[in-house]
């Protein structure tokens, strides 16, 4: 991507016309549609300006700030993905997830978490690595620790106890399990 596009990103990006950013920059319309066409290139003292004005580094003007972690192995969807990294390298099953916690107050489609999640409703299915406190599950529900739930309508997998409302599927837990009604078969050491 070149510096234009950059420049045009971020601009529509703030709701800003060629004409609006030429005057906060003291320059003609002009000049902004040539950088933006590729025709020019803003001068060098008017970068940090830029940036500035765009509330971003010199670096990301730049497109230097680079995620490098750019396969993401998911779908571009309205999931919600919660990821442990060490520098760059995701980490999963890491001994941090069972310290930190990821508070997501709002409703989400499907969540997919590295750490302790609460949250509220999930109309699809949840995975965390570590312990889930959530609303209602539309769809699976599996977590590396405890579960403190609503109802679930498909199968629920715990490493540690369940607590929950109604279960549609199968439950699975490495401790006990407390649920309202399970419609398929469960698993665990002891039931409450």
């Amino acid at each position: 991507m070149s510096i234009g596009s950059v420049i045009a990103y971020h601009r529509k990006r703030l709701g800003m016309t060629q004409e609006t950013l030429a005057q906060q920059l003291e320059l003609s319309n002009q000049a902004v549609s040539k950088w933006e066409s590729g025709q020019s290139l803003p001068d060098i003292l008017l970068l940090p300006r830029l940036a500035d004005l765009f509330d971003i580094s010199l670096d990301a003007l730049f497109e230097r700030e680079r995620n490098t972690y750019r396969a993401f192995p998911w779908a571009d969807d309205d999931s919600l993905h919660i990821v442990l990294f060490h520098g760059h390298r995701p980490v999963e099953n890491h001994p941090m997830a069972q310290r930190c916690t990821v508070n997501f107050p709002g409703a989400a489609k499907n969540v997919s978490c590295s750490l302790n999640l609460c949250c509220g409703d999930v109309s699809g299915s949840v995975k965390a690595d570590a312990s889930v406190e959530c609303g209602n599950v539309g769809g699976d529900l599996n977590a590396g620790s405890f579960v403190e739930c609503g109802d679930v309508h498909g199968n629920l997998m715990a490493g540690s106890y369940v607590e929950c409302g109604n279960v549609g599927g199968n439950v699975t837990a490495g401790a006990y399990v407390e649920c309202d009604n399970i419609g398929g078969n469960a698993a665990a050491p002891m039931f409450l």
